[in-house]
């Protein structure tokens, strides 16, 4: 199939899958509200931006992987092909461990001033504790892991890609909902999203091996192909870093300023106009 009805196909794809996901988030949120405390739900909400603002450390690496990808596999062929890619692979391989670090790090000082920033209380210490580290915990390892999504796309397989990441979300959506039913404990949406991470990657890792041969070492690391990779990653990285404003700053302002239950009316008056749209 040529790329172009691919590049359609995932882009379809990849809009019914949003339309889907948001509406189900949409719904499902009023069930997760009525079976956990609102202001843990709160602090669900704003870990997640929290998180969000840490996840720029990626310096947008991801996206220059499939682009370099795609060029290589363009240039070169056979063996020198094989080579290429592994330390492709391998130098994006090993900067995200890098990003995961760094991640998990800033996630660990951000903690305690979260803490006095939100003003949680005693009584919800551990369960703040618990929510905050798990989320820290999938968010950092999410970063290594999405190599394998990055060379399906790079492989013309984006409509598989967009999938298996559309099932990851309404796996997470429906295991959120059940565990908030069953356990009334807004702990378990964090744990809903880590198991969500793993099972995707397991899925992607699957298919990508399936599919091409390569190899991830850390001898293969090249310093060239990082350079590479961090200047074109960094233009898509200044978009990112000004979505992430828009879209999570008042989060935290809200959180810490008006109180959980303005910040529920106000997600949730997001949510519908994402569904909505003027």
């Amino acid at each position: 199939m040529p790329r172009s009805h691919n590049a359609i196909d995932g882009f379809a794809v990849d809009l019914l899958g949003q339309i889907i996901t948001q509406f189900l988030t949409f719904v499902s949120i009023p069930i997760i509200i009525s079976n956990t405390n609102q202001s843990n739900y709160g602090f669900w909400l704003t870990i997640g931006s929290i998180m969000t603002w840490i996840s720029i450390t990626d310096l947008g690496i991801g996206t220059a992987l499939t682009r370099q990808l795609i060029k290589v596999q363009t240039i070169f062929a056979g063996s020198q092909l094989l080579d290429k890619r592994n330390v492709l692979l391998s130098t994006s391989f090993v900067f995200f461990l890098i990003a995961a670090i760094v991640f998990f790090v800033c996630s660990i000082l951000l903690y305690p001033v979260s803490i006095k920033w939100f003003h949680i209380s005693a009584a919800d210490n551990r369960t703040y504790f618990l929510t905050y580290f798990l989320a820290a915990f999938a968010g950092a390892i999410s970063l290594p892991l999405s190599i394998y999504g990055g060379i399906l796309e790079a492989n013309q397989k984006m409509v598989l890609n967009r999938n298996v990441a559309t099932g990851a979300s309404l796996f997470n959506i429906f295991f959120s909902v059940i565990c908030s039913y069953i356990f009334k404990d807004v702990q378990f949406l964090a744990l809903s999203l880590l198991l969500t991470v793993l099972i995707k990657s397991l899925i992607l890792y699957f298919f990508a091996h399936k599919n091409y041969e390569f190899s991830l070492s850390f001898s293969s690391f090249s310093k060239q192909e990082f350079q590479g990779l961090l200047k074109f990653g960094g233009n898509f990285q200044l978009a990112k870093l000004a979505n992430t404003v828009a879209s999570n700053t008042d989060n935290l302002f809200i959180g810490s300023n008006l109180g959980w239950d303005s910040f529920l009316f106000i997600h949730l008056h997001q949510n519908f106009f994402k569904l909505f749209p003027s």
